[in-house]
């Protein structure tokens, strides 16, 4: 049986690593962009990875969806909305009756292209 004393420690090492863990795998959290916030739908289109849609704000959720699509791909390691235009794009999109897709690559964020989707 341990005493309270080796329990503590135990407790404190354990606590130590777990907090040293984080600063060395920090979460993957993406960044905010510094170019707006859209409105819209986010959906699946692979196991794991999700694209955004968004559609003209006049556009009625019981309507399909418009059949045509501008997709917008950022660069390496590039997420949702990658560039300054992304805003642009998208006015000029809805006023065409064009949806604006901007899907999350498995590089997006890390910047890795191996079997990229």
């Amino acid at each position: 049986m341990r005493s309270a004393a080796s329990r503590k420690l135990t407790t404190q090492i354990k606590r130590s690593l777990k907090q040293y863990n984080m600063l060395q795998n920090p979460p993957l959290v993406p960044p905010l962009s510094p170019y707006g916030t859209f409105q819209g739908s986010l959906f699946c289109y692979d196991a794991n990875l999700a694209a955004f849609e968004s559609v003209a704000s006049d556009h009625l959720t019981n309507e399909p969806l418009p059949s045509k699509k501008c997709i917008l791909i950022g660069g390496l390691s590039d997420g949702l909305i990658p560039t300054p235009y992304t805003q642009d794009l998208e006015r000029e999109c809805h006023k065409n009756g064009w949806s604006f897709v901007n899907p999350i690559l498995s590089s997006s964020y890390l910047g890795k292209l191996k079997n990229d989707k």
